[in-house]
C-alpha cells in the first residue's frame, strides 16, 4: 500500500477554488470544474475536506480576495492540514500572499499545497510567486 495514503489518513483539508472572470456564469463553471478536481484528489489521499473557499477576482492585488483571507486564518488556527487547489496560480499570485502563505509553512500550520501538478512542498528559500516568476526570497521573522 502506498505510504502517502497511510500518512494522511484523517487528515482535515480544504480546498480553494478561484476564476477571474467577471461573468457569472464562467465562475460558476470553472470553479465547478477546479473543485472537482480538488475533490477527486482529496478522496484519492484518504484527506476529509472540511471546506471549500472560492473567490471571483484577479489575485494581483494583495488582500482583494475576502474567502482566502478567511482560508488562511482557519488554516493558522488548525482547522486543516493541508490545501488542495487545481493550480498554484489559483492560490496565489502576489509576493504578499505569498509570504502569508510562507509563514503558515514555517509555523508548522501547513502541510504541502497538493495539485493537479503534484504536491507543493516549499521551503521558504524558494516560494514561488506565479508562473512568470520561478521563486523569490521569504524573508519573514
Amino acid at each position: 500500500m502506498n505510504n502517502n495514503k497511510n500518512k494522511n489518513k484523517n487528515k482535515k483539508c480544504c480546498i480553494y477554488a478561484r476564476c477571474s472572470s467577471p461573468r457569472q456564469e464562467d465562475f460558476l463553471l470553472h470553479t465547478q470544474l477546479q473543485i472537482d478536481d480538488c475533490k477527486k484528489m482529496a478522496k484519492h489521499r484518504k484527506l476529509e475536506v472540511k471546506d471549500i473557499f472560492m473567490d471571483n477576482k484577479h489575485a494581483v492585488k494583495p488582500n482583494s480576495r475576502p474567502n482566502f483571507e478567511i482560508m488562511l486564518k482557519r488554516i493558522k488556527s488548525g482547522e486543516f492540514d493541508f490545501v488542495i487547489c487545481d493550480t498554484l496560480d489559483r492560490l496565489f499570485c502576489n509576493d504578499s500572499d505569498s509570504i502569508k502563505l510562507c509563514r503558515l509553512f514555517r509555523q508548522g500550520s501547513l502541510r504541502p499545497i497538493i495539485t493537479t501538478e503534484g504536491e507543493f512542498s516549499p521551503s521558504c528559500d524558494t516560494f514561488p510567486l506565479c508562473p512568470s516568476k520561478k521563486s523569490a526570497k521569504c524573508n519573514i521573522e
